[in-house]
């Protein structure tokens, strides 16, 4: 997780002409969590704290200090976001991306965990990340199963008419 976050880190401040580069500007390639289709990417990121999450994403100095985590306790929450690049706008100048999430339980079972729009605004400059509007927070109690998780996000760019499934594990101990 903390890999992926250095390799997002040195993102932040490039412009792309594909959705993914690292800071000498050569493509990442996908990963179950981080997907593109030509210049619209989306990335799933789990944090203990979406507030505070927010607020260092949304920092007006420096370079941010994200905190994410895969691990999450009875009587905790976590939370997904999507960071995302590259939407094409509408006839209004305006994008529209959405995300729907599903959850995979440790007995296989999936349950759908709601959605909505990540982006319905101009789109970024070229190789700009956003952080999505949409996300999820899920809590777990004593009579949640403990075990191995899996949170997937079908993330669509509607007027691009390009989608992208990114899944990324988490854990839940007692």
């Amino acid at each position: 997780m903390k890999r992926a976050l250095s390799v997002l880190a040195l993102t932040l401040p490039i412009t792309a002409f594909s959705a993914w580069v690292d800071g000498k500007g050569k493509p990442i390639p996908d990963t179950p969590s981080m997907r593109s289709s030509g210049d619209f990417g989306a990335q799933l990121l789990l944090t203990s704290s979406e507030p505070e999450f927010r607020k260092a994403w949304n920092a007006t100095t420096g370079t941010p200090t994200l905190q994410t985590s895969n691990k999450v306790r009875h009587g905790q929450s976590i939370a997904g976001v999507i960071l995302f690049s590259g939407c094409l706008p509408n006839a209004s100048k305006a994008c529209d991306v959405s995300v729907a999430f599903t959850v995979l339980n440790p007995d296989g079972s999936t349950t759908p965990a709601g959605g909505g729009p990540v982006w319905s605004h101009s789109p970024p400059k070229p190789g700009i990340i956003m952080m999505g509007e949409a996300s999820i927070n899920m809590g777990f109690g004593k009579d949640d199963a403990p075990g191995a998780y899996t949170l997937n996000a079908t993330v669509t760019d509607k007027v691009g008419h390009r989608t992208l499934k990114l899944s990324l594990p988490f854990s839940v101990a007692r």
